[in-house]
């Protein structure tokens, strides 16, 4: 009975016999079916805004995003796998970021976009804001009360002799 190293031996060997079967062509052709398959894959997230013309054919939509959201918008277009390019216009203050998709993925944009949307909203709910009749009650407090004044305390050299 064979050990393990007799098999692996057997199956290298059988490996080296198959292999010798092979021609040029059949090696050429391997390699277009593989490049073929590569190429028709698309990238998914952020690309440049020519790769992304040529892949749509030129039908771009755009949406405006602000620079502070902008990082949500990214992780929203990860998660469902868009493919966008952004654009800074720096002609406006402050500068807005223009974000380019391919309008065959307009479906898939919407349901990122409507999440992201909500996500906007609810982190503007979320924040922190104080009413202006309470900021001036707070600055009027803060005006009445006496400042207190900080100690120095300075120490003087004795001579000593």
């Amino acid at each position: 009975m064979p050990d393990g190293t007799e098999k692996d031996v057997r199956s290298v060997v059988d490996l080296v016999l198959q292999c010798s079967d092979i021609t040029k062509e059949l090696v050429q052709q391997a390699m277009r079916d593989y490049l073929q398959q590569n190429q028709d894959k698309s990238t998914h997230g952020k690309t440049s805004l020519r790769k992304l013309a040529e892949q749509s054919n030129g039908n771009l939509d755009s949406i405006e995003v602000s620079s502070t959201n902008l990082q949500d918008f990214k992780e929203t277009a990860k998660k469902y796998d868009i493919t966008y390019a952004i654009k800074q216009d720096s002609s406006t203050t402050p500068p807005t970021n223009h974000v380019f998709f391919a309008t065959n993925d307009t479906d898939n944009f919407k349901r990122a976009f409507t999440e992201y949307a909500a996500e906007v909203s609810e982190k503007a709910k979320t924040r922190y804001e104080i009413p202006r009749e309470q900021f001036k009650a707070r600055a009027a407090k803060i005006e009445k009360e006496p400042r207190q004044k900080e100690q120095v305390r300075t120490r003087e050299k004795q001579e000593t002799r």
